[in-house]
């Protein structure tokens, strides 16, 4: 069975991964189907990114964040190795999203929001679309790890 959210899947990896290699990510190799885990090291910190991709395969995905000293990392009395330090371990993490907020609804996804549908007259976005707008927003991430300013795609938990 082929899931919707295949061509989204296919769009952000032809468009986006290649964006993040050019800034210095690596994608790190993690065992589940959900999560395309990015690294890179820059001025003694280490900054992590995720894509989480919905556990009902809808096409959707928002992208999780993180920034930690470089290094193994101690959270909750627990040693965490410096190669596996992922977004949820940074003590300064957050999700770049379409819009603000913490549902679903503002994470990017193919469907257009009810003000687009009505001003454009298609339900749906090309998954070319969607993948152009994460390349736009991360650029907005890269600022918030120079800065901590937080703009309107950066949801900071």
């Amino acid at each position: 069975m082929v899931s919707r959210a295949r061509p989204l899947r296919d769009a952000v990896k032809s468009r986006f991964y290649p964006f993040a290699d050019e800034r210095g990510f690596s994608r790190v190799r993690v065992a589940h189907p959900l999560f395309t885990d990015f690294r890179r090291e820059r001025a003694g910190k280490v900054q992590v990114f995720d894509i989480q991709w919905d556990k009902y395969h809808r096409p959707c995905f928002v992208l999780n964040f993180g920034e930690a000293p470089e290094g193994d990392l101690e959270l909750h009395g627990t040693r965490i190795a410096a190669k596996d330090v992922g977004p949820a371990h940074c003590p300064l993490r957050g999700r770049l999203q379409r819009y603000k907020g913490g549902s679903l609804s503002c994470w990017f996804r193919l469907r257009r929001p009810w003000s687009d549908v009505l001003s454009s007259g298609a339900w749906s976005y090309r998954p070319e679309e969607v993948a152009e707008e994460l390349v736009r927003a991360f650029r907005e991430l890269e600022q918030w790890w120079e800065t901590k300013i937080e703009g309107p795609h950066i949801y900071v938990c």
